[in-house]
């Protein structure tokens, strides 16, 4: 029997070393790029991170290295920036700041709220009392709300994407990339459901959902998915990150000592040179992108011994 150490396949040739260079929060740069949020990207090209420049914009952040002088407030940030900018609804964001930062939001809820109605009255009983509600994920809607009030070039973003996809009811939709690359969404269509109130639990909604086909990694095959403004400005998003990152691998492979040996998502892992340094591979990806003037784009490099992932 033959016995083969699997690490072995992922070590650098002698003579050659390896580096594991990625982008630095792409998605939240394109975000604000795309929604052409100035302060944001003036706050990046500074040379802070989005989170930082969101709590300076939005969170009541003044100054100081927010990551070392205040996690709690940090993740908060990273949690919204990272969720809420593609309309993560308040239940899911319990989650999400649970998962992406190890966050739980919902700690200081009460047990017990006023029920309000659409006026924001509170709700009395035949008796004249006030009828009461669980107050679980109170925070969390006030977080959503916050962020979105203070957000309106996220959100009017939100709406055109949105707008747009429904008038292509009976067609495709297509969204063309910066990069000229197009995607494109067939059979679009709308249909009366009946769902789950987000807001009330136990309570259902009659809406108009509108969705279209859609390639499904996990199943793979091609489904009918709904899709709303948010999910659109999230796919548009990625699609854009993805092309940077594919330009900066290319760069990257062009650049002689350099070799691109595989990636992972928005990271290269490549083996080079003894001559080529961190700090080269960390200016070949953080080039300008030509079809993105302004996008503010940040590299991280390691020097591994071996893939560590």
């Amino acid at each position: 029997m033959i016995s083969l150490d699997i690490r072995s396949l992922f070590i650098p040739r002698p003579g050659k070393r390896m580096m594991a260079p990625d982008l630095s929060q792409i998605e939240p740069r394109v975000l604000a790029w795309l929604v052409k949020d100035t302060a944001m990207l003036e706050s990046m090209a500074a040379g802070n991170s989005p989170y930082q420049a969101h709590a300076v914009a939005t969170m009541g952040w003044k100054d100081g290295d927010l990551k070392k002088e205040n996690k709690d407030l940090y993740a908060l940030a990273k949690a919204r920036v990272l969720g809420l900018g593609f309309g993560c609804g308040w239940n899911k964001f319990i989650t999400v700041a649970q998962d992406m930062a190890g966050l739980d939001i919902t700690k200081g809820d009460p047990e017990w709220t006023p029920a309000l109605n659409d006026e924001g009255q509170q709700c009395i009983n035949a008796a004249g009392e006030v009828i009461m509600e669980s107050g679980y994920g109170m925070n969390s809607r006030r977080i959503v709300k916050e962020f979105r009030s203070s957000n309106p070039l996220i959100t009017d973003y939100w709406k055109r994407l949105d707008t747009a996809f429904r008038n292509s009811v009976g067609g495709a939709f297509e969204m063309e990339m910066p990069s000229g690359r197009v995607l494109r969404y067939p059979e679009v269509m709308r249909e009366h459901k009946r769902i789950a109130d987000p807001d009330r639990p136990g309570k259902w909604l009659s809406k108009w959902v509108f969705s279209a086909l859609v390639f499904d990694k996990k199943r793979n095959a091609v489904v009918r998915k709904s899709l709303y403004g948010g999910l659109l400005t999230e796919n548009i998003v990625q699609a854009i990150a993805r092309d940077i990152f594919m330009e900066c691998c290319l760069a990257l492979d062009a650049t002689p000592g350099i070799n691109v040996l595989w990636t992972v998502h928005d990271e290269a892992v490549i083996e080079c040179d003894p001559h080529i340094e961190p700090e080269q591979v960390r200016e070949i990806m953080g080039r300008p992108v030509l079809w993105a003037p302004g996008l503010p784009v940040a590299c991280e490099v390691s020097v591994i011994p071996h893939y560590c992932k």
